[in-house]
């Protein structure tokens, strides 16, 4: 009988590592942090927020940063799986300058438009300037660097911490870079490794390891230079509204196709569907973003462009993070942060000032996760060769994955990285929780 008992007990037990049993809700919550005050920052925009996913059996907590102009939408699938199959409570930041978005002005102005209350030129023209949609002067930004948003990070942390489970730090693309400076950064006398139990490096872009200091420095002064200039926020072509608004019409026809540069079938419309499906994926053209997703393609079905779903992620999961509080992009991400970014590369994360110092005591455990874009050859890619040698954490202490077959953002919306990454990760959080 004890063994038929003990047998029952390991099939059990393999059942839920299968994750057959997940919890069977999930709690969304989102959480305002107030943060340090800023020159110039009115106190409603000296804030840092999370979106919360929580489970039943919510052990422990996942912080997850994303990466350049991203909102902490793109850790909306991966953090719901986290929490139902794993039990793990994640938490995703939206930085301080995303307080400065008029949201809800931005989404009336679309209910307009579909509505015939607005038209196509009035909408084109309110949308053709960020500042529009900004809620204090953009001029104010130049005092936000990575450097404050590292302390904002710490705010969230903190409060992580204090629950008294155990919290791990991730980031997404330049979000691990984020991950890495945190962790040798001083708090008080503490450094930011002290309270972390573990790193996750979701396709780390691997600049600091790859460029020359030189390089670095020139970079860090061109930023320094842009923003004398007034150019205080990141800016793409077109802006960044219009990538936001790509998606928002659906099966209707959206009047932005015309704004982006590489159209394919000019002179035909787009449906928000088929914009959003050639902006993300590049279906066979250049979109100049066709590097994130491998989503599907166009066809051009009765003189009509249609979009055919297919490869790894569904294009209604694309279309569906636009739906989240925050959306999917950063519309005011400062030209400061990348001024420290390169500044704090080519130091060599050695800025007694911002509390950065290399750190031998930091011993933490690191996941690591690369796709396609970030395939390397070798045991460690740059980036984290050139992070370890900074700290006491051992290469034999690093798990990685190769996702190959995956785009740069497939590997967190698509249900095709639950096996091959999410569940990865999350029986290794779980295997590092353990361990004393």
């Amino acid at each position: 009988m004890k063994n038929i008992y003990r047998s029952v007990v390991i099939l059990f037990m393999i059942l839920v590592s299968l994750h057959l049993y997940p919890a069977e809700t999930i709690k969304f919550e989102t959480r305002i942090f107030k943060a340090a005050p800023l020159p110039g920052f009115p106190d409603e925009l000296n804030r840092v927020g999370v979106n919360i996913y929580k489970a039943k059996n919510d052990q422990p907590i996942l912080i997850l940063v994303s990466g350049w102009t991203c909102t902490a939408a793109w850790f909306h699938y991966l953090s719901e799986y986290l929490s139902l199959h794993h039990g793990i409570e994640v938490w995703t930041v939206n930085r301080r300058q995303t307080f400065f978005e008029k949201r809800k002005d931005f989404k009336n102005t679309w209910k307009n438009y579909l509505t015939g209350k607005t038209n196509k030129n009035r909408l084109i023209s309110k949308m053709s300037r960020i500042e529009n949609f900004s809620k204090a002067s953009l001029g104010i930004l130049k005092s936000l660097g990575m450097k404050e948003n590292i302390q904002d990070m710490h705010r969230v942390v903190s409060a992580a911490h204090k629950t008294g489970r155990p919290v791990f730090l991730g980031g997404w693309s330049d979000g691990v870079e984020y991950a890495m400076m945190y962790s040798l950064t001083s708090f008080g006398k503490t450094k930011g490794h002290s309270f972390l139990k573990g790193l996750v490096f979701l396709d780390e872009n691997p600049e600091w390891g790859r460029f020359s200091q030189y390089k670095m420095k020139y970079l860090s002064r061109r930023a320094k230079l842009r923003i004398r200039r007034g150019n205080f926020v990141e800016r793409r072509y077109p802006n960044v509204l219009f990538f936001e608004g790509a998606p928002l019409t659906g099966l209707k026809i959206n009047p932005l196709a015309a704004y982006f540069r590489g159209k394919p079938y000019r002179g035909f419309s787009y449906s928000g569907k088929a914009l959003t499906g050639w902006l993300f994926d590049g279906a066979g053209f250049t979109s100049r973003w066709g590097w994130l997703f491998s989503c599907g393609s166009l066809r051009l079905v009765n003189r009509k462009l249609r979009w055919i779903d297919g490869d790894m992620t569904d294009i209604k999961r694309i279309i569906d993070m636009h739906k989240l509080p925050m959306g999917v992009w950063e519309w005011f991400y400062p030209g400061k942060i990348t001024e420290d970014y390169w500044k704090a590369g080519a130091q060599n994360f050695n800025i007694p000032s911002w509390g950065l110092t290399p750190d031998k005591e930091n011993r933490l455990p690191i996941f690591s996760v690369f796709s396609g874009f970030s395939r390397f050859y070798g045991k460690l890619p740059s980036g984290i060769s050139w992070y370890i040698k900074k700290t006491g954490i051992s290469a034999k202490n690093i798990k990685v994955i190769k996702a190959y077959n995956f785009k740069h953002a497939d590997i967190l919306v698509s249900e095709k990285a639950e096996k091959p990454v999410w569940d990865e990760l999350g029986l290794w959080i779980k295997m590092i929780n353990v361990k004393k």
